[in-house]
């Protein structure tokens, strides 16, 4: 298919998204709703793989993404995880360059680097800056056709711990076992389906080396992958290229295929477990009809009218009408011969979960009975249309232009199927949708309960049991150039106009944030922004939410440790609609009570769910262990507050904090998208004309001092799987003189796959499945976090290699050249995307309003990463790495972990429970 150029594709300079003013049918007055496009050219090398080139000009990148059609259905029993696991031994090295497949391409700028086994496919994708496509060409093709000799039993053990790793860290969240135990009940036990993708244990251990070599000389035939090219090259380019680099790979094997088996099931089966949630939840699933089949397309748009949104069936019965729900959610999980549509609801605490579940049933049978409304049809397309609008921004990643042409070539044999699905969407109708849900929902359904495991406690006192007793007892590129203004009321503008899809985004940034909660009860600047769309003097919640979808807008609110945000995304054919609604809710929030009381019951539930998670657990208490009570950045890490606090916390609080906060002349709004200063600043102007400057208070962000030495805080969690482990203190704002040195140096130390510590704990020992290190930006003194959840049995173990890493950064490991060099490239090639998306764009604008960065920030950036040395970085890590003045802490099970942490002698080892209190 051929580009159609257009004034927009003009405007962005390349023919990215074709979008066309088409009149469609039953549209309603106003501008005519784009038709998109995605054009491509499809060829097939004489081995039989596929070629597909989109042409996208607007940043000097290119995402290359292969896929292979096999996945974990092509498996057998006592075989299952191959896929997955195979997945990981790609990235280990091939014949003609046996080092770890992320190296060259850090170096080299990649972005958006990951691959993904799903039931049907695997899949291999980065984005990388134009002049590094051949190395990355080279890369893909060398493990597609020169792997098997380099694949060792040394290889295939190491990321056989570290898959089990992330099947354990999988399992440790909360609801982590649901699916385990749904999907062998789904299916017939020979379903190709009927395991999950990443497998048992107990397989997995049993994977031999000759067996996973088979699997590649099987399935990883060029004859059975599609690479798709898009960004900035053009098609005769991209096709010599790959036949230069692929055409040499033989076709591989006829591959077998399962035609369509959807296991329809009838009557209904209940099951029944028990996990470490706070909370109860049902989960409900049907089989239903494959990608690709309209019969899925309508059930998802079915979701939708469901869940998606306040005014949804499902949310506004449960969640807001009834309150007998913290959140509930319906969607569709599509494969190739046949899907899930899965409704689950978490009960409110004190709820019983047949009273959800009973709801649930009659908001269903009320659907199939009567059909969706005119106007929730008309809702739901339009969120479909604006979500794909939006994913199709990103030239690459899930969900990006590549993602969708090779989905489509790969399970319908044309890469534009798309357009059928967009068509179907488009032109559903109520019957059709009635009809389908009725067919497919009316029968077969699977129960799931799972129920909090009950607190047992064990007896203080042991029996004697020494005698027998008596009778008695857990690539550079240029920073967009941007605009500023300010309206008459104080209120600055700052835009950077990017017209490469038809969307407006807007961020108002408010002088707020959690450490606003330092003269009001903690938790108060996170509630009063969630409540901002919960109703105002004009809408209540509903109208909100359902004149959003109309309109296709998103409005996000929320804050973070120094700031508060309300965000708008806007379809541009609709901004004016989009704008009034967004001014309505920054100006005249009502924080109706009823609405209030809602969301205090769910801020509760969050706040039980935090803790539930040991990470979450970890994190609430970390910042009051490393700021001290009282001060501003001291709330627990998501802002949330404590159970007593949030219970203080009134109406009357919010009101005072919108106004108290909320001061034109204390913000700014960042524009990014398709507008111009000329056309948004009037609007605003208007729109925001009634809001009055003021006076906000003044946030006293204090000065902390190092501990004199190292604290462990150790928190019990039984029967964890996985201890998570954080250690840190206070390190300097990030505006700071030696911001640029102290990311580099992290870059060598844990910020980065390839960093130290992730290389340690996860590639050397596979313990965990991920470790890091980072920093938490902040306008005043910010955390500096090392974090790795391990595998309980090696906990003591995995402090230990922490510690070395944290002490070898600053004396006992010099930085090597080629860690600064790979350090320096993560940093600096990787810009060329770093700004894609209108979000990703305007949250670095957001930094540089935040902290007070130059707005050319960004031009001088690559220059002063690439002049560090190694001299520089060591000498800012010995100013910011105190590996003696740690604060640690550990969550898991303590009988387990406890004696081999005292065995370290790390310091004063402190007892806290999930409120971080002393334990007694």
């Amino acid at each position: 298919m051929l580009a159609r150029l257009t004034l927009a594709a003009l405007l962005a300079g390349s023919p990215s998204v074709a979008w066309h003013a088409t009149p469609l049918v039953a549209q309603r007055s106003g501008p005519a709703r784009a038709r998109i496009d995605i054009p491509y050219q499809r060829f097939v090398l004489p081995n039989g793989l596929t070629l597909i080139v989109h042409e996208d000009h607007k940043a000097p990148i290119v995402a290359v993404n292969v896929w292979y059609h096999v996945g974990s259905k092509n498996e057998r029993p006592g075989r299952t995880g191959f896929a997955h696991l195979f997945e990981h031994l790609m990235y280990n090295g091939s014949e003609n360059y046996d080092k770890d497949f992320f190296g060259p391409l850090e170096q080299a700028g990649a972005t958006d680097m990951n691959g993904t086994t799903s039931e049907d496919r695997t899949n291999y994708f980065q984005n990388v800056p134009t002049n590094a496509l051949d190395l990355a060409l080279w890369m893909e093709s060398d493990r597609m056709g020169h792997l098997t000799g380099a694949i060792s039993q040394p290889k295939l053990d190491e990321q056989r711990g570290v898959v089990q790793n992330e099947k354990r860290q999988g399992e440790n969240e909360p609801y982590g076992k649901v699916w385990d135990f749904l999907t062998p009940k789904l299916y017939p036990g020979h379903h190709p389906y009927s395991w999950t993708v990443i497998g048992s244990m107990e397989d997995l251990d049993a994977a031999k080396l000759e067996d996973v070599k088979d699997w590649f000389r099987t399935y990883y035939g060029a004859a059975n992958a599609v690479v798709v090219i898009a960004g900035d090259i053009d098609a005769k380019t991209a096709r010599q290229k790959v036949e230069h680099y692929f055409g040499d790979i033989p076709a591989g094997p006829p591959v077998a295929r399962q035609e369509a088996w959807i296991a329809k099931r009838t009557g209904s089966q209940r099951g029944i477990m028990q996990d470490r949630v706070p909370q109860a939840r049902i989960y409900k699933v049907w089989n239903i009809p494959g990608w690709g089949t309209a019969e899925a397309d309508y059930l998802n748009l079915v979701s939708d009218l469901l869940s998606q949104g306040k005014s949804s069936r499902l949310f506004k019965r449960l969640v807001y009408d009834d309150q007998t729900a913290t959140d509930v959610a319906a969607y569709v999980q599509l494969r190739e011969m046949g899907g899930l549509f899965v409704i689950q609801a978490t009960a409110r605490p004190g709820v019983q979960l047949s009273q959800v579940e009973n709801a649930v049933d009659q908001e269903l049978a009320r659907l199939l009975d009567a059909g969706p409304t005119a106007i929730e049809l008309r809702r739901i397309k339009t969120q479909y249309r604006a979500g794909f609008i939006r994913g199709i921004e990103r030239i690459g990643g899930f969900g990006g232009k590549s993602d969708v042409l090779a989905q489509g070539e790969v399970f319908a044999g044309r890469p534009d199927f798309y357009q059928v699905r967009l068509s179907r969407v488009e032109q559903a109708t109520s019957a059709q949708l009635t009809r389908t849900a009725r067919q497919w929902l009316s029968d077969g359904v699977y129960n799931l309960e799972v129920h909090p495991y009950p607190e047992f406690q064990t007896a203080s006192a042991a029996a004697d049991r020494s005698k027998l007793p008596a009778a008695g007892r857990s690539v550079e590129t240029k920073f967009p150039n941007l605009e500023r203004a300010t309206l008459s009321n104080g209120l600055k503008v700052v835009l950077a106009p990017r017209p490469s899809i038809p969307q407006v985004r807007l961020d108002l940034l408010l002088d707020a944030g959690f450490a606003a909660d330092q003269s009001t009860i903690p938790g108060t600047a996170s509630l009063a922004l969630a409540m901002m769309d919960e109703g105002t003097t004009q809408r209540n919640a509903l109208q909100i939410s359902d004149q959003l979808a109309q309109v296709g807008a998103n409005l996000l609110t929320g804050s973070r440790l120094d700031i508060s945000s309300v965000s708008l995304e806007a379809l541009k054919e609709n901004l004016d609609a989009s704008l009034a609604i967004y001014a309505d809710v920054v100006l005249h929030p009502s924080f109706p009570r009823a609405d209030f009381e809602r969301l205090k019951k769910q801020r509760l539930a969050q706040i039980q769910q935090e803790k539930a998670d040991p990470v979450g657990l970890a994190l609430r208490v970390f910042p009051g262990l490393l700021y001290g009570a009282g001060h501003a950045y001291s709330n627990p890490w998501t802002g949330s507050g404590t159970q007593e606090s949030t219970a203080r916390i009134t109406r009357e609080d919010l009101v005072r904090f919108h106004q108290t906060w909320f001061k034109p002349n204390h913000a700014t709004m960042v524009v990014v998208g398709a507008t111009t200063m000329a056309e948004i600043k009037p609007r605003l102007e208007r729109l925001f004309a009634e809001w009055q400057p003021g006076q906000v208070p003044e946030k006293s962000i204090a000065t902390v001092n190092q501990p004199k030495g190292t604290t462990v805080y150790l928190m019990d969690r039984p029967g964890s799987l996985q201890s998570v482990i954080i250690a840190g203190h206070v390190a300097p704002p990030k505006s700071n003189p030696k911001e640029v040195a102290i990311q580099t140096m992290n870059g060598v130390l844990g910020s980065d796959f390839s960093s130290r510590v992730n290389m340690n704990l996860r590639e050397d020992k596979h313990w965990a499945y991920g470790a890091y290190t980072f920093f938490r930006d902040a306008r005043g003194q910010r955390p500096f976090v090392a974090y790795a959840p391990v595998q309980t049995d090696k906990t003591k173990e995995a402090v230990v290699e922490l510690n070395k890493e944290l002490r070898g950064i600053i004396k006992d490991r010099p930085i090597e050249p080629a860690e600064l060099a790979r350090a320096q490239a993560a940093l600096t090639l990787t810009l060329p995307g770093s700004w894609e998306t209108m979000a990703a764009l305007s949250g670095a604008i957001v930094d540089i309003v935040s902290f007070g960065l130059d707005d050319r920030y960004y031009d001088t950036f690559a220059e002063r990463v690439r002049a560090q040395t190694i001299q520089s970085l060591t000498e800012v890590a010995r100013e910011v790495v105190r590996p003696d003045q740690l604060v640690w802490v550990i969550v898991g099970d303590r009988s387990k972990i406890e004696p081999g942490i005292r065995e370290l002698q790390l310091g004063e080892i402190r007892l806290i429970d999930s409120d971080g209190k002393p334990v007694t």
